[in-house]
């Protein structure tokens, strides 16, 4: 057998393992995303800042310099049309921002806004793998948010009694 004969056995054979292991992860998400919707507390809740899940850069060369940026970001939110109801779910976001070439300390790059969420058992299996190490922080923030939202509505009641 040749090196890259060798080489690439060696690689089917992770692509498998990797293919088996893929499976488990969409089962975790499932089971995941499914007791999140049968807690109903009908919070969204985006980690902008807690990490992107994938970026993607692109320069713009027009009359001043500039680079966009996309980042995808996980949450838990109530889609749209075609994918109906509560989901774990994924929002590129984009940022553009200007490339300094003279030493100068550029602008901040400026979210011009998210694109449409879609779930995450549709995301690739690269952004998926990466949403696992952010579940335990967004299932943290969503607890946050029911605090919050429990505490104004307490506060709006005593208003009234």
């Amino acid at each position: 057998m040749t090196d890259v004969e060798s080489v690439l056995s060696k690689f089917k054979q992770k692509a498998v393992a990797l293919n088996a292991a893929s499976d488990s992860i969409n089962d975790t998400i499932a089971a995941i995303e499914r007791q999140l919707v049968e807690a109903n507390a009908g919070l969204e809740v985006w980690l902008t800042d807690a990490g992107a899940l994938d970026e993607t850069e692109e320069e713009q060369f027009t009359e001043t310099e500039s680079v966009q940026w996309t980042k995808t970001f996980l949450g838990f939110a109530k889609l749209g049309p075609g994918v109906e109801g509560w989901h774990l779910a994924v929002r590129p976001h984009t940022f553009v921002g200007e490339i300094s070439y003279d030493g100068s300390t550029p602008s901040e790059p400026e979210d011009t806004g998210g694109g449409h969420a879609t779930p995450l058992s549709q995301a690739s299996r690269q952004i998926r793998i990466k949403a696992l190490e952010l579940l335990p922080t967004l299932i943290e923030r969503l607890g946050k948010a029911a605090d919050e939202a429990l505490k104004t509505i307490e506060d709006a009641k005593r208003l009234i009694y």
